[in-house]
Formats: structure tokens, sequence, C-alpha cells
């Protein structure tokens, strides 16, 4: 893993999740992990856009930004993208409205990107999409509400942070059955990934 931050109880903790950044804050933050030339990339973006109203409708665009500005950066890498987790207590149905919508346009954020090597994550269906031709990946259980820190409503438990580590896992074994990741196994690996979350 690389990246400027470490976070988490695990053996290799570096990552580029800020909290609370949005999308074109991550943007900017992933330039000092990009650098590191990292083969796969795990982007999760939008969460805080989101929750803040911020442009919401532009929100799909600023995401093809992202990717295109990691792209340009690691031509070779596989990026994982990943539809935004539900919300929950104290949050509004506006604010799960605000991520059914968004989650809906993701899949044309990456048609719309110069990223050709990408592959999209469900985290509240647990499906993995967008995959190269021939391609077959395994479907783990989405999240929920209940998968979410109480009184957040925004952030996993720990159970939730599994879950998506399952999801994650599969959308790489689907990138690396589809020639996507060069040379490595995407159960574990010494090469460079890189997170980014907020």
């Amino acid at each position: 893993m690389v990246g400027s931050l470490q976070t988490g109880n695990i053996g290799d903790p570096d990552n580029e999740g800020h909290d609370g950044a949005i999308i074109d804050e991550i943007l900017t933050f992933s330039d000092a992990s990009l650098g590191q030339n990292p083969n796969v990339v795990l982007l999760m973006a939008g969460t805080n856009d989101l929750a803040t109203n911020n442009n919401v409708d532009e929100a799909p665009g600023r995401l093809t930004n992202l990717i295109n500005h990691v792209h340009s950066k690691v031509p070779k890498a596989a990026i994982i993208v990943a539809k935004l987790t539900p919300s929950g207590p104290p949050n509004s149905a506006d604010m799960n409205q605000r991520i059914t919508d968004y989650n809906g346009q993701i899949e044309g954020a990456v048609a719309n990107s110069d990223a050709k090597n990408s592959v999209i994550v469900d985290m509240q269906s647990g499906e993995v999409t967008n995959m190269p031709s021939g391609v077959t990946a395994s479907t783990n259980p989405g999240l929920t509400a209940n998968d979410l820190t109480p009184g957040d409503g925004l952030h996993p438990s720990d159970e939730g942070y599994n879950k998506m580590a399952q999801i994650w896992l599969a959308g790489m074994n689907a990138a690396k059955q589809g020639g996507l990741i060069d040379g490595v196994d995407a159960s574990y690996s010494k090469r460079r990934s890189l997170g980014f979350s907020a």
C-alpha cells in the first residue's frame, strides 16, 4: 500500500483516504501518492460532496476528472471505482436519495473517462461490474445502514469495513482475471496499491 497517511491497525496502513475530503480535494491529495507508481488504485469518492450538498449535479463529472487525473499519472494501473455505501441516522432520506442518484451515474462517469482499465464495485449490492469481456466475479454481501457507525451514519463499523474489504477484493480479482493488474496475485501482493476514500 502507498499513501501519505497511515490509518488502521494493519501491517501496511498507508493510504490516501482524507477524512472530509470532497472529490476536488482528493484529486489534489492524490499527487502525494501517485508518484509512487501504484499498480492498483481503489477509489471511493463523493460521499462528502453529497453530505455537504456540494454542487451535487456536477459530482459525476468531477469523478470523471479524478479518474482521468489518476489515469494520466499511472496509465497502467487498474482503477477500482466504488459506488458509495448507504447513509443512516442521523442523515436524512435526502442524503440516501443523493447517494442513489450519484451511484446511478458512476457507470457513466467511468465510461466517460480516459481510463479503460477500470472496474466498478457496488458497496451496496456487493456486485462487480464494468469488467473485461469473459471475466466473472463473486458477489459479496453489500453494506446496509446497519453496517454503519451508530450516530454517524456515514462511516462503516468494523463489520462494514470487513464487508467493504471483501467487495474490494472481488473487484481486484476481476481486474486481475481480466489482465488489468500486471503480474500480481490480487489476494496478496508486495506491489503497490493505493486507496482513496472520502
